[in-house]
């Protein structure tokens, strides 16, 4: 009998383990007051940042678009509204996000960067190299250009993998818990539930 609740108690801690772990890779970096309409947001193309040059994952704009359109969908955000030209996310010109919205007809404008990390994973003795995490960093603009939001996740803390991760995999993770957070900040809750 003693046995058994031990194990019930392993079981339970672990599984509380796994689900918080989201929540350390995700951080807020930045939140105003500023109100911010939730329908009929844009997004910039992806700008993605590679520390290792012989890696390129090419589909990571694909991957990460899909999972960007996914969590609009399931906060009843409305498909977004995918830009063409990029924006450049270290300098936000808050004057050209505010027309670009004017004209675009935006009520908000997310600009995302991805960063790949590459991580070392040891699974039962083996060493498996160049694998790769992501930080997803979005910054969330209102359609008079000012910062509303700034979010980030990093997948190497906040996701839980029993082996090394798939490019694919860490950019849908990294895109969907920056997105989450960023929900989460403005008080949205889920209208309808993925499969991922």
């Amino acid at each position: 009998m003693n046995q058994k609740k031990h194990h019930i108690f392993q079981t339970v801690l672990l599984a509380s383990l796994l689900s918080s772990c989201a929540a350390i890779g995700s951080k807020t970096l930045y939140k105003t007051d500023v109100p911010i309409e939730t329908d009929n947001w844009g997004i910039a193309p992806l700008e993605t940042v590679y520390h290792i040059n012989q890696f390129h994952f090419w589909e990571t704009n694909e991957y990460f678009d899909n999972s960007i359109k996914e969590s609009f969908l399931n906060y009843g955000i409305g498909k977004p509204v995918q830009l063409n030209k990029p924006l450049s996310y270290e300098d936000s010109n808050s004057s050209y996000i505010k027309k670009l919205c004017h004209e675009k007809k935006l009520k908000g404008l997310i600009i995302p960067k991805l960063i790949y990390v590459p991580v070392n994973y040891r699974v039962i003795g083996s060493n498996y190299r160049n694998y790769f995490d992501t930080v997803v960093y979005l910054k969330l603009f209102n359609k008079k250009g000012e910062l509303v939001m700034h979010t980030v996740h990093n997948t190497y803390e906040g996701n839980t993998y029993l082996t090394y991760p798939k490019p694919e995999q860490a950019v849908y993770d990294g895109a969907k818990g920056a997105f989450k957070q960023l929900a989460k900040e403005l008080g949205l809750k889920k209208k309808y539930e993925s499969n991922n």
